[in-house]
């Protein structure tokens, strides 16, 4: 009896407790506690995705693959690699072969496919190696050779120049060697090669037209 009527509230817990109890203070018991709920659900990802989404990342998984197939084509073979700390320091014992003032571009000899070939434009503006079709046809390399390539060059006023193909060498400049991918076009050009920023990349070189060295 005296437990129903609430004597020993504070000792008993159960369902007498629970009717003598003001309401508000139930319901007030009764309201979820955001910090101790458990969730119902639990979302791990999203499934499914747009199909424009799904080709882009499709298309770039394999640009992806291409480059570093290319990395791995294109890896740099020193014979005897200088430390990567050594500084590269250029002075005035630099410009005594090189007569000032000039506006020469940088102009260097590289040895292809066992070739000594004269004339070869550096050009850090280019995204491509480009090799004229003279050139190609003597270095005798043979028309199997060529790749076909669908990519257009584009020239400095925007003009399109279709490729004969794309062909790939093996290039040495100093004791580096890498094999190469050139576009080969039916141009007229002052220059055998014009080596781009993606070899000049590769190969670790700074070019520096001033002294005419890289």
């Amino acid at each position: 009896m005296l437990i129903a009527k609430g004597e020993f509230a504070s000792y008993v817990q159960g369902p007498a407790q629970e009717q003598n109890r003001p309401t508000e203070q139930i319901k007030r018991s009764q309201r979820p506690n955001p910090h101790n709920s458990q969730p119902v659900r639990i979302i791990n990802a999203i499934h499914g995705r747009p199909e424009q989404m799904t080709k882009s990342e499709e298309l770039f998984r394999i640009q992806l693959r291409q480059a570093q197939l290319k990395r791995r084509i294109g890896s740099v073979h020193a014979l005897h690699q200088q430390n990567a700390s050594t500084p590269i320091k250029f002075d005035r014992t630099d410009l005594l072969r090189v007569q000032i003032p000039h506006e020469d571009p940088l102009v260097v000899s590289l040895t292809v496919v066992k070739c000594l070939v004269r004339r070869v434009l550096i050009d850090p503006g280019s995204s491509a190696n480009v090799m004229p079709r003279v050139t190609f046809d003597r270095l005798e390399i043979g028309p199997e050779k060529l790749k076909p390539t669908g990519n257009p060059l584009l020239g400095f006023d925007g003009k399109r120049v279709e490729p004969i193909g794309m062909v790939e060498l093996t290039v040495q400049a100093a004791k580096r060697v890498l094999t190469e991918s050139f576009v080969v076009v039916e141009i007229h050009p002052s220059y055998n090669f014009l080596m781009g920023r993606g070899w000049i990349h590769r190969v670790q070189g700074i070019p520096l037209t001033l002294h005419q060295v890289m």
